[in-house]
């Protein structure tokens, strides 16, 4: 620590206005089975160190690995010396508060390594199945990372925290007749516990089981039943859209909507970086700042955006304790724990409701979604719903509109929220989807 504050003090010994150092730290764990044999293996330790300098209204930013005082001198001279060429602009830091806290990331690290490696044994083992149509498992592996965060600076800032999470996924593929029908799950968590509970092989199998035959559904708007995987696809999307300096920018969905009703007021949306346990759980942001809970949509009306210190104030704006950072990176915007809060819709109700409709389970292409727009034209794969029961799968076809139409459309909410990282959601039942089929 001592080498941190003598770094910052030599940087204001050299004219600087405002020093800040972001130190991150990771202990990683990678581990691959094939046919229940250590396949690969692989521990690293890393560690980076952001050095930010502020000289009247620019500031720069150089980053490396050593924590060495005359590492630390040199970074501050390259920064210094970089800085004339960066644009002007309004900075703002964050000052005058300390802590140091763990985040609590339950039995993680006391497992034993044979316990994680038995776990995913396991789930190749149910991946590869005892039914007839056995599949090929491309890869079973488990992941784990220790790490910790420090960020310091010459207004007397210095927070730091550290925590774990661990993960696994499984990829495996069913050939019949010729034909690959590919099965793909996952799941990250701060708490092995919650890890153990989760069938991913058996979830992955399933996935691919049920494609097997899956032919075409006809050109038409259908009911619609949108798993929480897909679900949690289209927040992905929509989350450009709540960035606020994309709002500020004018590249929102939302921008001059505070107050409006956007989509069906049946849905809440929000940013939870204060759920204890979950993945996107922190103390604080990349500016420093306290994370709060933030209500984006509440039913169906823009409450507001996420925001960082210096976007928040050329809005003139509290922050909302947004600010994603690495060390290599200066402050941006991101969020927590993005989720739709749960319904309380019984799936079974939902399928027997559509009476003829469609499941989304799995969309394609969002990559080519327009975030600025909303419009969207993606592929999509999923099962039939007939006389209110599930029947074959479908592929081969175009779902397309506009994600706030779509989120409009809602009839129904499911109480099966699932949260595989930091994004969550439950199913949701929409009227009206626009499918191109046969």
């Amino acid at each position: 620590m001592k080498n941190l504050t003598d770094a910052i003090d030599y940087g204001l010994s050299k004219g600087c206005k405002d020093v800040e150092l972001y130190v991150e730290k990771s202990e990683e764990l990678n581990v691959e089975i094939r046919l229940g044999e250590i396949d690969k293996y692989q521990e690293s330790k890393s560690q980076g160190i952001g050095i930010r300098v502020i000289v009247g209204d620019r500031q720069s930013l150089v980053y490396g690995t050593s924590d060495k005082i005359v590492d630390l001198q040199k970074g501050i001279n390259e920064a210094i010396e970089i800085i004339e060429f960066m644009d002007e602009d309004e900075i703002v830091l964050n000052g005058n508060e300390q802590f140091q806290r763990t985040i609590e990331s339950t039995n993680i690290l006391d497992t034993t390594f044979e316990d994680k490696v038995k776990y995913i044994i396991k789930q190749e083992e149910d991946g590869i199945s005892k039914k007839a149509d056995k599949a090929l498992v491309e890869s079973t592996i488990y992941d784990e990372n220790k790490y910790s965060k420090l960020i310091i600076n010459s207004r007397g800032l210095m927070k730091k925290e550290s925590g774990s999470y661990c993960g696994s996924s499984i990829s495996l593929a069913i050939n019949k007749e010729g034909v690959n029908e590919t099965g793909y799950s996952y799941y990250y968590t701060r708490d092995f516990n919650e890890l153990l509970k989760q069938d991913l092989g058996k979830e992955a199998y399933a996935k691919a089981y049920e494609m097997i035959g899956a032919g075409m559904v006809s050109t038409q708007k259908y009911l619609t039943l949108f798993t929480p995987d897909v679900v949690v696809d289209l927040m992905r999307l929509l989350a450009y859209s709540f960035n606020g300096e994309n709002i500020y920018k004018g590249k929102s969905l939302f921008k001059d909507k505070l107050g409006e009703k956007v989509i069906s007021d049946k849905l809440n949306i929000v940013d939870n970086g204060l759920e204890i346990g979950a993945l996107g759980f922190s103390h604080f942001d990349g500016d420093g700042i306290n994370i709060r809970e933030n209500r984006i949509i509440d039913k169906g009306i823009f409450s507001g955006g996420l925001y960082n210190l210096s976007i928040a104030q050329k809005l003139g704006l509290k922050t909302t304790g947004n600010a994603s950072r690495s060390y290599g990176s200066l402050p941006s915007i991101g969020y927590h724990n993005l989720y739709i809060e749960n319904g309380n819709t019984k799936i079974a109700e939902m399928v027997k409701e559509m009476n003829n409709g469609i499941i989304i389970k799995e969309l394609m292409g969002l990559h080519m979604a327009n975030p600025i727009t909303g419009e969207f034209s993606l592929g999509a794969s999923g099962l039939k719903v007939i006389n209110g029961k599930i029947s074959s799968g479908f592929r081969g076809v175009t779902i397309s509109g506009n994600i706030l139409e779509i989120l409009s459309n809602v009839l129904a909410i499911g109480d099966d929220f699932q949260r595989r990282t930091s994004v969550g959601a439950p199913s949701l039942l929409i009227q009206d989807v626009i499918v191109s089929g046969s």
